[in-house]
């Protein structure tokens, strides 16, 4: 019997819950959609239990709409620092945490993650990438398809998934951005979304265009990007530099 499963890597940050909520649209072509988590506790304590906190508010409420509804959402694995060695991070755990989630049962397994244009992450993509391959293989399972939704896109550009679930934007975790996201931006992010909302009263949710309404006295993007992924059906005519930011939280 064939099994298509979807696994989605999620923190209850902005951009995974962005990659959570756009699932959604295609949902119906996977016979089951696992929602994975995982917690560095020991890392920063207070953004671990601000993402725990988002993660329990937005599964209660996701749990009451379609198709959500089929999502099924696990207990989070706490991972302590110590334990995974000294420098280990998100990356290192989301990559032992989807390998682990994929099933030999299945036929297919596409795995989604969160990272957007600018991350750091993409320095070390491949590394990544064959890190889950090869944990796969060692354990007698299927080469997963691994997917990055809004791998060309700034927070502002992820910003019309929100205005479609506004009740989800209010609970999501910002303490995870505080590295790397200055508060500044993160201000003018929610200051722009209040503004697609009014403007989406009077027009189909989500179908408002951040560039449409931004302020040209608001620039909340750093614009800066990775270098042409490896790999990638994302159309290479993209214009981007040569620089990135420094830190990578999703």
């Amino acid at each position: 019997m064939t099994s298509q499963h979807l696994i989605i890597v999620w923190s209850g940050g902005f951009d995974s819950t962005a990659v959570l909520l756009s699932a959604g649209a295609d949902a119906a072509t996977f016979d089951k959609i696992t929602v994975i988590s995982g917690d560095l506790a020991n890392a920063n304590p207070d953004c671990s239990e601000q993402d725990r906190t988002a993660r329990k508010n937005i599964t209660e409420t996701l749990h009451t709409i379609k198709p959500f509804d089929r999502y099924n959402f696990t207990t989070a694995t706490e991972i302590n620092i110590s334990e995974v060695g000294e420098g280990s991070g998100q990356s290192e755990t989301w990559a032992f945490m989807a390998s682990e989630a994929v099933s030999s049962e299945d036929t297919y397994t596409e795995i989604r993650f969160g990272y957007i244009r600018h991350d750091d992450f993409w320095h070390f993509r491949p590394n990544f990438e064959n890190a889950i391959y090869n944990l796969c293989e060692m354990t007698g399972k299927h080469k997963p398809t691994i997917y990055y939704p809004y791998e060309w896109s700034l927070k502002r550009d992820i910003l019309p998934i929100y205005v479609k679930y506004p009740f989800i934007f209010k609970e999501i975790s910002w303490g995870g951005d505080t590295h790397e996201v200055k508060l500044k931006e993160k201000d003018d992010l929610k200051s722009v979304f209040e503004l697609m909302l009014s403007a989406a009263d009077s027009a189909t949710a989500g179908s408002v265009k951040p560039s449409d309404i931004i302020p040209k006295s608001i620039d909340i993007s750093i614009e800066t990007s990775h270098p042409p992924s490896i790999n990638s059906a994302t159309p290479t005519s993209a214009s981007l530099d040569n620089t990135t930011s420094s830190n990578t939280i999703v």
